[in-house]
């Protein structure tokens, strides 16, 4: 594996650059030093990949520094070849095994064996297609123990091998000299006889379509052995057949292989293709440059052995044991030496031994543990060290590079150096602390690293005054609006009256958060340089209030705003329709201003609603309703206290006053519980979802809720019942009242702890109260009845020897139940008391079902002396 200093190494590549001359693109090198060998190497882009011998592969980024590593082969592996095309990079050991990456991540995305025969020994070459779908591969194979060469294709989207030519194929093939693709072309040269003399004639170079609907060769051209380039939909070949000492060189197009051009030349050692055309290396070091008319201009003379040259449109890069030297081409063509690097050797050292390049990066292999690269220079890694007068550091100063088109900030540590990778070019610096002066200069940034010295004089920095104008959309002053800025130093401002407010502030960058209730919060970016005033406008936050009318409803509908002034809005209602209005975040009373004659008309069965806006409500439902005045049903006081007291397990009347307000309902809007007793018979129903016996009472409360002189109100008191609970609870039992939560805790006023409970409000008081569902209880005994016949109950253990456990337990506790029911005469009669409290009735009932009890099973104490009850007389 790698170990840390060889990661050190990687992280630390932008150091080791030396001496460069400076143009534009101003060029550097980099000499990396790996502990552990590597197998291969491929840069794309300003991208370079290792490939290293213990199965590790890293990625360096020469544009920002960074580099990436992972392990992709654990037991190590040994690498036929490496391929990407920018969007996918895979790697082929030459046992067969193909490994995909993500290249930018180097995710590991799939991996397949391209090995499918039993003859197939190792991969020799591959080559990937332009869009890195298909891998073509070289696959030596054995045949009666003599090696000849296999072609294949992979579909690397499909994992599949879509083609393969042999020995046995009808189109012979026993060598395989050299691949390539052009786009989605596959450009190979061939030859189907194991004669070596017969290479230098017969060998082939053929071409093939490659596509998701396979592999098709549509070209072919009798060449002999060749070195060759490809580029650009041209081939570039040399024969190595020598005639006289010149060789046959030809220039064919892609894909259908017609000759371009044709000439006897020297022999080449090394061809490169170019936008627009070749260049090629001589055997006696000559670099030319060629047109596809193989029309070559002679332009530099470069060193004929021992080196690795390297050559793009843009430069030639020339390595040797000593030095590394860069030219670049001007308009006419001509190379002018851009820089020349020294090599250091700190053992014995090596020529370099290969080279591979992109456009803008030129790596070359030093053995196996040395690369040595050129690549452009665009960020430099910059120190600065400031201190006092006295020499001491100076820590957390703020020092502000700008040129024309950007700012850039770098802050001291407790050493008093400041460190950053910046982009090459022009600056002006300026150095920032308070309770020290402001230094400021001029920066030339033009080499890989840079290392100053500044000094701050402790005498008080000037400041400048940033002042910030808050308004609203109307141009309204917003007061109290908080405002957090950070920088050089931080600040908390509010907001006069008038919306304004200001700071003296140390020049810099900043950071500026303005937030105000009611109101969509704002960050802004401030570079302080001189006095600023900022007018920041905050757009207000909104809701919709959505109102729908029933059948036969009509009317008008006053929204009045309480917490600010603001005209009234009139809603003219409509029958069968739904209505929504955007409103201002904020408090507003609706309230019903006027209604057809013989229409009684309510707003979520209430003459007027309060409703308050509260962070991320969106939507806010109000139910608009009217019947007409023949049709009201009435009900008494006493015929409601009646269906009650008979449906509810035990019950008594009292004449308490309860503390009552608004209410949030299922929806988001508020009831007013106090008004309502007053304007209807108020009929409260405590609950939680997963109460069984609750379920028992809906019926009985839905057909009072249909009486239009009462209003009834589910109120949960589990805090584990969310809205999206009470939704679907409204909807599992068709529910059409009021669902809310129990936020005046009335549970506690009542000293409820048992559930359901069912509460009577009439004008502020409490005049009935009663808990349990009796018909659950009917059920419960009907089911069990053999177990309520004493006489029969031994005969029934006796006799069935089968009875479960689980039964004798629950047969225990509804004897339980059932005497404490049955045996207190009184439990279930209604009682009047107009001058006693109210408590538990946990004395009377036990609440042992899990209906009866609150979902967190406390018993809540009584307190006999704040109630003022008699429990011993009850």
């Amino acid at each position: 594996m790698i170990n840390g200093k060889t990661f050190l190494v990687l992280l630390v590549l932008l150091l080791a650059l030396a001496a460069y001359s400076f143009s534009a693109p101003m060029y550097t090198t980099a000499t990396i030093d790996f502990t552990t060998a590597f197998e291969a190497f491929l840069p794309y882009g300003n991208k370079l990949f290792v490939m290293f011998t213990n199965g590790t592969i890293s990625k360096i980024d020469f544009e920002t520094g960074k580099v990436n590593s992972r392990i992709i082969f654990p037991f190590g592996a040994d690498i036929s070849c490496l391929a990407t095309n920018g969007s996918v990079f895979v790697v082929v050991d030459r046992t067969g095994t193909v490994v995909i990456l993500n290249s930018s991540s180097l995710q590991v995305l799939a991996s397949l064996n391209a090995k499918a025969k039993s003859d197939e020994i190792e991969v020799a070459r591959c080559a990937l297609s332009a869009d890195g779908r298909f891998l073509a591969m070289s696959m030596i194979y054995s045949v009666e123990k003599v090696k000849l060469d296999r072609l294949i294709v992979l579909d690397l989207k499909r994992n599949l091998r879509i083609f393969e030519r042999d020995v046995n194929s009808r189109d012979v093939l026993v060598r395989i000299f050299s691949m390539d693709f052009s786009n989605n072309f596959l450009v190979v040269e061939t030859i189907d006889t194991l004669c070596e003399l017969c290479q230098l004639t017969d060998n082939r170079i053929e071409v093939y379509r490659v596509s998701g609907n396979g592999v098709e060769k549509v070209a072919t051209q009798i060449t002999g052995l060749t070195s060759k380039a490809i580029g650009n939909n041209f081939i570039l070949f040399q024969k190595v057949k020598d005639e006289n000492g010149l060789h046959n060189t030809s220039i064919l197009t892609l894909p259908n292989l017609q000759l371009r051009a044709t000439k006897m030349m020297p022999p080449i050692k090394q061809m490169i293709p170019l936008k627009n055309g070749f260049a090629i290396i001589g055997s006696d070091g000559i670099l030319s440059l060629c047109t596809y008319n193989l029309e070559c201009n002679s332009v530099l003379k470069l060193p004929a052995s021992r080196s690795v040259n390297l050559v793009t449109d843009d430069g030639v890069a020339v390595f040797t044991v000593s030095d590394v030297t860069f030219y670049t081409f001007d308009r006419k063509g001509a190379p002018t030496l851009q820089m020349r690097q020294q090599v250091n050797w700190s053992s014995v050292p090596f020529d370099p031994e290969s080279g591979k390049n992109t456009e803008t990066l030129y790596v070359a292999a030093y053995g196996s543990r040395r690369l040595v690269v050129i690549y452009p220079l665009t960020r430099a890694l910059f120190y600065l060290r400031v201190i006092d007068s006295e020499g001491t550091p100076v820590s957390n100063a703020t020092i502000i590079l700008s040129d024309s088109s950007k700012t850039l900030t770098l802050f001291t540590n407790s050493t008093g150096y400041a460190t950053g990778l910046i982009p090459i070019g022009n600056y002006t610096v300026e150095i920032l602390k308070q309770g020290y002066s402001q230094n400021t200069f001029t920066l030339q940034l033009a080499q890989p690293i840079m290392y100053m010295t500044a000094t701050l004089s402790k005498e008080p920095p000037k400041r400048v005054t940033l002042t910030f104008n808050v308004t609203d959309e109307n141009g309204k002053p917003i007061p109290g609006a908080k405002i957090t800025v950070k920088g050089p130093e931080t600040y908390e401002l509010w907001t006069t009256a008038q919306g304004i407010t200001m700071v003296e502030a140390l020049k810099g960058n900043y950071s500026a958060t303005i937030e105000a209730p009611l109101y969509q919060s704002r960050i802004l970016d401030i570079s302080l340089k001189t006095p600023l005033t900022l007018k920041v406008t905050l757009k207000r936050l909104t809701f919709n209030l959505i109102v729908k009318s029933t059948q036969n409803s009509t009317g008008r509908i006053a929204v009045t705003r309480l917490d600010e002034a603001s005209d009234t809005i009139f809603l003219d209602i409509q029958p069968s329709s739904m209505y929504v209005k955007t409103l201002e975040a904020g408090s507003y009373q609706l309230s019903i201003t006027g209604f057809p004659e013989g229409l009684r008309c309510t707003l979520n069965n209430t003459s007027n609603i309060l409703v308050n806006w509260r962070e991320g409500i969106k939507e806010i439902f109000i139910n608009y309703s009217c019947v007409r005045l023949e049709n009201v049903n009435l009900v008494s006081v006493e015929r409601v206290l009646q269906v009650l007291s008979n449906e509810t397990i035990a019950s008594r009347r009292l004449n308490k006053t309860l503390s009552l307000g608004y209410v949030t309902i299922l929806g988001g809007s508020n009831l007013d519980l106090s008004y309502l007793s007053h304007d209807k018979i108020l009929i409260i129903e405590l609950f939680y979802t997963q109460c069984t016996g609750c379920k028992y009472l809906l019926p009985t409360l839905k057909l009072l809720s249909s009486q239009n002189d009462t209003v009834v109100v589910s109120l949960t008191v589990s805090p584990s019942d969310t809205p999206e609970m009470l939704r679907r609870y409204s909807i599992e039992n068709n529910i059409t009242w009021p669902l809310g939560i129990d936020s005046l805790n009335v549970r506690a006023q009542v000293n409820a702890s048992s559930f359901p409970t069912v509460l009577v409000v009439k004008d502020g008081k409490l005049i009935f109260m009663g808990i349990g569902a009796r018909k659950e209880l009917e059920e419960t005994k009907a089911k069990y009845s053999f177990l309520f016949n004493s006489s029969s109950i031994p005969l029934n253990f006796i006799t069935n020897k089968s009875v479960l456990p689980e039964m004798l337990i629950l047969s225990g506790t509804l004897i339980i139940l059932f005497a404490l029911v049955q045996g207190d005469s009184s439990a279930g009669k209604e009682r009047e008391d107009e001058t006693h409290s109210f408590g538990s009735y946990s004395g009377d009932v036990y609440p042992i079902s899990d209906s009866l009890r609150r979902d967190d099973t406390e018993t809540l104490e009584l307190d006999a002396d704040y109630f003022n009850e008699d429990y011993n007389a009850y």
